[in-house]
């Protein structure tokens, strides 16, 4: 079935070297003239962040919190059902504080408010008794297995 390199003639071993050979070269020089960067960012956070930062300072940014306003408490209440005390919680992406203002301080001891924009974690608050942290972070580099319980939007 498969031929030994000795029954392979001189004239077939440099044949399948030359095909080797110029694979090799084709494809070092498509690499060259790609027209693509080699490393795309799909997904531009320092945009997001600005953006954010541009939500929050605006006057009239109460008048669109309805929804997520709406969200945070339903959420708060479906904690409130787990028959269990989270010791250490993060909010990822926490935005104005939407859930913390709903979350009890005996379903959670202590949350941690993540967001990229600094002026939405000023603007957000917490219940009475619920310890808060504030971190401005990327969500990318928290460190998970330090809490209880995430939660992410």
């Amino acid at each position: 079935m498969f031929k030994s390199i000795r029954q392979i003639s001189s004239k077939q071993l440099l044949h399948t070297y030359k095909i080797c050979f110029y694979e090799k070269i084709c494809q070092s020089e498509a690499a060259n003239y790609s027209t693509q960067p080699a490393h795309q960012n799909i997904f531009d956070r320092n945009a997001k962040r600005l953006q954010k930062e541009r939500a929050a300072l605006n006057p009239d940014v109460e008048l669109y919190d309805y929804l997520k306003e709406e969200v945070g408490f339903r959420l708060a209440d479906r904690i409130i059902d787990i028959k269990r005390e989270f010791t250490n919680a993060a909010d990822i992406g926490c935005s104005r504080g939407f859930l913390s203002k709903h979350i009890m301080a005996e379903s959670v001891r202590h949350l941690t408010l993540c967001d990229t924009s600094p002026t939405m974690l000023a603007q957000a608050q917490g219940t009475p008794g619920l310890k808060l942290t504030k971190l401005e972070l990327d969500e990318e580099k928290l460190d998970e297995y330090s809490y209880s319980f995430l939660i992410t939007h």
